[in-house]
């Protein structure tokens, strides 16, 4: 969903006009902020996600099942201090 600049411009003098200028900075910098954790926790979901799918592949990949389903995936820093162990003999 793309946001035109004018509809951010109406947007912002709407607020401007409801919140007042005193207001409008406590709430652009309270917004700030929840998107920045927003950004944050979205990052770290889809950094899981990956790595998640890389366990995957790779336990399929150890008892033969198809191939890799997305080869454009590369593990991240953190997955290559925990690696999963290796599976005992039962």
């Amino acid at each position: 969903m793309e946001v035109s600049f004018m509809e951010m411009l109406l947007v912002g003098t709407f607020a401007f006009l409801v919140l007042g200028p005193k207001e409008m900075i406590r709430f652009s910098q309270s917004a700030g902020r929840w998107i920045g954790k927003m950004r944050t926790e979205m990052n770290n979901f889809k950094i899981m996600a990956q790595e998640q799918i890389l366990k995957t592949d790779e336990l399929n990949s150890r008892l033969g099942i198809d191939g890799p389903r997305d080869k454009n995936i590369q593990p991240s820093d953190q997955s290559k201090d925990a690696k999963a162990p290796e599976a005992e003999n039962a």
